[in-house]
C-alpha cells in the first residue's frame, strides 16, 4: 500500500472511533469494554454514574475490582 493510501486507512479508522466513542458514550445503557485480561479499555457515561466513578479513574482497573459481584460476562470476539 502506498503512503498515502494508508494514511487514508488511518484517518478513516480515526474516523470511525471517534464516531463509535461518541456513540457508545452516550447511550442510556451501561457500557464496559475490556480486554482478555479484564482490564477495562472504555466505559460511558451510564456505566461511570452506575458504579458512582469519573471514567477516566476506571480505564486500566480491573473489571473485577469495578464489578465483584459479576461472575460472568458476554465475550465478544
Amino acid at each position: 500500500m502506498e503512503k498515502t493510501a494508508t494514511q487514508d486507512v488511518i484517518k478513516d479508522l480515526r474516523r470511525a472511533l471517534a464516531w463509535a466513542d461518541l456513540v457508545l458514550a452516550h447511550l442510556k445503557e451501561a457500557v464496559v469494554v475490556f480486554d482478555k485480561h479484564r482490564n477495562i479499555l472504555f466505559v460511558n457515561d451510564a456505566f461511570s454514574k452506575l458504579v458512582g466513578k469519573q471514567r477516566i479513574f476506571l480505564l486500566n482497573s480491573s473489571v473485577n475490582a469495578v464489578l465483584p459481584f459479576m461472575t460472568s460476562f458476554v465475550a465478544i470476539e
